[in-house]
């Protein structure tokens, strides 16, 4: 597996964006894409020449369930790994001790290709998402 994404949550992802391509050079390589499974609003962007990405994650509402970790302040929310075979990683982080919080499913954020996520024991977030995923790239 390779990092796919670091996940951000912030609270405007427009403003986030304009930051920090102007800050850091980030490019925006998607339009903000809303995935009602997973409550939110999400932004790609990437460094030139860069392989991974960074995802700005809003909640779609004060209902979602991203709204109250946006509030603690903690704005990593998780990792993301590419996988070639997400069952097969997906029960080796099982093995691991890793607990499941989402079987794979369907997610808008990369064509409907499937994302998975687990939790380990110092409740540190991590995503799985199909190696095949294509971004919609703006």
């Amino acid at each position: 597996m390779k990092i796919h994404h670091i996940g951000v949550l912030v609270k405007d992802i427009e403003a986030e964006a304009k930051r920090l391509c102007e800050a850091c050079g980030y490019e925006i390589v998607s339009d903000i894409i809303e995935d009602k499974i997973q409550t939110a609003k999400v932004q790609f962007l990437r460094l030139p020449n860069d392989s991974s990405y960074m995802e700005l994650i809003s909640p779609i509402d004060e209902c979602s369930k991203l709204s109250n970790a946006l509030k603690k302040g903690n704005p990593l929310h998780h990792i993301c790994y590419e996988s070639d075979n997400i069952i097969a990683d997906l029960q080796n982080f099982r093995n691991n001790n890793f607990l499941t919080l989402c079987e794979p499913v369907e997610a808008p954020a990369f064509n409907n290709n499937k994302i998975a996520w687990v939790m380990d024991s110092k409740k540190n977030l991590f995503e799985l998402v199909e190696k095949s995923c294509n971004l919609p790239i703006k």
